[in-house]
């Protein structure tokens, strides 16, 4: 913001899957360019641009002809869970160290209602600066979870 005075554009992918259309229409406003409904859908393969790793990264936008319904994508997903593992404690302390920043950058994605940002982002950011209590856990195993709350996944001390 400090170099073009601009807030730069923001685009939750989960808003993008839900409203391609109103997603892209308000992109085009923001950045003045005219919106064309063609920008919705594009022949599937490779694209020159792709780069080297495409081979390895885009097989699933190669086979695209449009942004796919919520609905496709998540069925196509709940197959790869068996590839799920827990996070390292490693990977969880870099989680808890983003989210804050993560979700300061978030309130500004286009679709979001900065009154009213889904699942109380201004609340979740402002819990960020307080110091929560600790209380002995019935089951310490528990300490280190994830835990899924409205639309993402939190820190066990953050899912209130």
């Amino acid at each position: 913001k400090q170099l073009t005075n601009q807030l730069p554009f923001i685009i939750d992918s989960d808003i993008l899957k839900l409203y391609p259309n109103e997603t892209l229409q308000e992109l085009c406003n923001q950045i003045n360019i005219p919106f064309d409904s063609n920008q919705l859908v594009w022949p599937s393969g490779s694209k020159p641009c792709d780069g080297l790793w495409a081979k390895y990264w885009y097989d699933s936008v190669h086979q695209s002809t449009g942004f796919n319904s919520y609905e496709s994508a998540n069925l196509s997903n709940e197959s790869n869970n068996s590839l799920v593992s827990p996070l390292t404690v490693e990977q969880l302390d870099l989680y808890r160290d983003a989210l804050p920043i993560y979700q300061l950058i978030h309130r500004n994605a286009i679709g979001v209602n900065k009154l009213n940002p889904g699942s109380s982002i201004n609340s979740f950011y402002s819990n960020y600066q307080t110091n929560y209590l600790t209380t002995t856990l019935p089951d310490p195993r528990n300490e280190n979870i994830v835990i899924w709350v409205g639309n993402q996944l939190l820190p066990r001390e953050y899912a209130k």
